[in-house]
């Protein structure tokens, strides 16, 4: 009679070790493109604590001498703060507009059962492939027929209607929101414009997140905007101001980087501190029905 092998028991040790292996491998690669797209940014303030002889004359990542003063002569030469203050009022007020209208469409697209809904919502996004530079000689014409050319009024306007974009992450996030709940709420008897403030809106604060995040940034950075329809410099924004001032100043480096600096830290700030929320909104945006 020929004895039975018994089975070996299988180690899970060896599966733990690829995870292991597997995670190391995943972060390694995350963190080298991390490094390589923060690198120059680094650059930028190392040469902007730099003295101006030094610039091409060590290339060491770190200034032997942190020169900070290099920020207080850039304010002479760059108007950050009113500069500042203009972008703000673009800012401002064209974020909170896409923020309503956007999520004011989406809900139409989402939750409310209408002839044509996903038709209109095709439309709604061919928008997104048409690239700027087609609308921007039309929409000169009209607001300079309403005589507001050198106004901040262009930049504004146009954001209070929404953004394909905005309303299409506002209406995947609103896909995922449960039907029950907002179902039981017109069962209530409340309306559609109380449901959309008080329950889907309440639920949406990463889509809200992310779209804020989104909108600062582009009216924050927008150079092309501003350079059509402002022509006084006492209206320009950061990124006409930074413009002239390299056009005007291009061998003060150190000042111009400092500059750099100055304009770019408020967006990143912005983002670092609002990066959880803003992370799990891009996730919860996805591609739904």
């Amino acid at each position: 009679m020929v004895p039975q092998a018994r089975p070996v028991p299988i180690s899970r040790g060896g599966g733990k070790t690829r995870r292991i292996a597997k995670i190391a491998i995943v972060t390694g690669v995350l963190v080298g493109l991390a490094l390589i797209f923060i690198l120059p940014f680094l650059w930028v303030i190392s040469i902007s604590l730099r003295s101006e002889n030094s610039i091409f004359s060590s290339a060491s990542w770190i200034p032997k001498v942190f020169l900070w003063a290099n920020y207080l002569r850039a304010l002479r030469y760059f108007p950050f703060f009113h500069d500042a203050l203009n972008t703000m009022i673009i800012t401002v007020p064209s974020v909170l507009g896409t923020l309503v209208s956007s999520s004011f469409v989406a809900y139409g697209l989402a939750h409310l059962e209408w002839r044509g809904r996903n038709s209109v919502f095709i439309v709604v996004m061919t928008h997104m492939f048409i690239p700027v530079w087609i609308t921007i000689i039309p929409l000169y014409v009209i607001f300079f027929h309403l005589h507001l050319i050198d106004t901040f009024y262009p930049l504004i306007l146009p954001n209070l209607f929404g953004s394909a974009f905005s309303i299409f992450l506002f209406r995947q996030f609103f896909m995922r929101q449960p039907k029950s709940l907002i179902d039981a709420a017109r069962i209530d008897g409340a309306s559609e414009l109380r449901i959309f403030a008080n329950i889907v809106m309440p639920m949406s604060k990463p889509a809200i997140l992310v779209v804020l995040l989104l909108n600062v940034v582009w009216n924050w950075t927008d150079f092309f905007g501003p350079l059509v329809y402002l022509t006084n410099p006492a209206k320009y924004t950061l990124m006409l101001g930074l413009a002239t001032f390299q056009g005007k100043h291009l061998t003060l480096w150190p000042e111009l980087m400092a500059a750099n600096v100055m304009v770019i830290v408020p967006v990143l700030v912005l983002f670092f501190v609002g990066q959880r929320h803003f992370m799990e909104g891009i996730n919860l945006t996805g591609t739904t029905g």
